[in-house]
């Protein structure tokens, strides 16, 4: 087969459009950008309320099936007899996961029978799935089924070389393969215009869902804390989840419900002005890969400020472009904000460092990287990216 022909892809995941999560946006551009290069692209994904089919390229086909929402995530129903007839009649010959969902174990097992190439991106660890407390007794048995979902795939693409130690120590043979994530909003002109204002708000940014492994508590205490020593302190909190009334709670417990503002979902245009206008962006959760968000940020030229557990020196620089603080230590956290607070010329400095960090990731330099995977795995070339 003639390298760089064009190809006929199936893509699947829960999320897609409209797309709610990191991997949903990043499915979203990948579908688009291949479709762009002429390969014949077939999406496999959920039915969600609110959706619209109606603006596919002609080499798009777009596959919803019925839809179960549970724990906040939008689960499809796909038969495998419906599975292969998709496949089947749109002539897939490589099949590329993007979701640990029952979509994705069904449709695996369906392209293995039929020995079709199969690849996973590594967007989310198991353990997101056990996070639901109804869900945590099944944990041995959502391991077992992603090892075995795990093992049926040809390769494996991670965003995160942190990961890959663990996958090998729990039994995953398949070849894991690096290749960052990318920045999905065009890379801003960030200019300056005038002096900045020193009686400006301090702005602090969060975005993703409001869910448990996000550890939004430790945030907002950091940030009440803060707010008790400085003047001005903001905190925006992008994005939808189970926990707002909760953490609506907290906010009025820790007096600061008029320092804290709950903009819910905000589209691209909305969400660009955030991260325009913020100081600092803050990602303390407790299980990350690589989230899509925190290169949005860097791309901003903004600071960063993770827990332990989103530090990833693939794309973070410690003390350069990012602070780490554990992922309860609530003073750790008012230091960190602290620091960017009371230092300006510093909190500039680790912006323009995290802006140069992703400077080379847009969409083409990472997609087209994947594209020259595809090949490798139709034609039987060792694989690498």
């Amino acid at each position: 087969m003639q390298a760089g022909a064009p190809r006929r892809i199936a893509l699947v995941s829960d999320d897609f459009v409209p797309p709610m999560t990191g991997a949903g946006y990043y499915l979203k551009s990948l579908a688009f950008y291949l479709a762009g290069r002429g390969h014949h692209v077939v999406v496999l994904t959920t039915r969600p309320k609110r959706h619209g089919d109606d603006a596919w390229p002609a080499n798009m086909k777009v596959y919803r099936g019925p839809t179960l929402t549970m724990f906040g995530f939008d689960q499809a129903l796909f038969t495998p007899g419906r599975i292969r007839r998709i496949l089947e009649h749109e002539r897939v010959e490589l099949v590329h996961h993007h979701y640990l969902s029952g979509l994705s174990y069904s449709c695996a097992s369906v392209a293995h029978a039929m020995r079709l190439p199969q690849l996973y991106t590594y967007h989310m660890s198991v353990e997101l799935l056990s996070q639901p407390v109804p869900m945590r007794p099944f944990k041995p048995l959502l391991f077992a089924l992603y090892k075995r979902f795990a093992q049926r795939m040809n390769c494996i693409v991670t965003p995160s070389r942190k990961v890959i130690p663990q996958m090998q120590s729990d039994g995953i043979g398949t070849q894991v393969l690096y290749l960052s994530n990318p920045v999905l909003f065009d890379i801003p002109d960030l200019t300056p215009h005038g002096d900045p204002k020193t009686d400006a708000p301090f702005r602090i940014l969060y975005v993703g869902r409001l869910a448990p492994e996000k550890n939004l508590a430790l945030l907002l205490r950091g940030v009440a804390d803060l707010a008790r020593q400085r003047k001005g302190v903001e905190l925006w909190i992008a994005g939808k989840g189970l926990l707002q009334p909760q953490l609506e709670a907290l906010c009025a417990e820790l007096g600061i419900r008029d320092t804290v503002t709950f903009f819910g979902h905000l589209d691209w245009k909305q969400l660009s002005e955030k991260y325009a206008q913020c100081d600092v962006f803050v990602l303390p959760s407790k299980n990350e890969v690589q989230p899509m968000v925190l290169l949005e940020a860097m791309s901003f030229g903004k600071p960063i400020v993770v827990s332990e557990h989103v530090y990833n020196p693939d794309f973070l620089a410690r003390d350069s472009t990012c602070l780490v603080v554990g992922e309860d230590d609530v003073d750790g956290m008012s230091a960190a904000l602290r620091t960017l607070y009371d230092e300006p010329a510093r909190k500039l400095e680790m912006g323009c460092a995290a802006r140069q960090a992703v400077q080379n990731l847009s969409p083409p330099a990472v997609f087209s990287r994947l594209e020259g995977l595809y090949d490798r795995l139709l034609s039987g070339a060792p694989l690498q990216v």
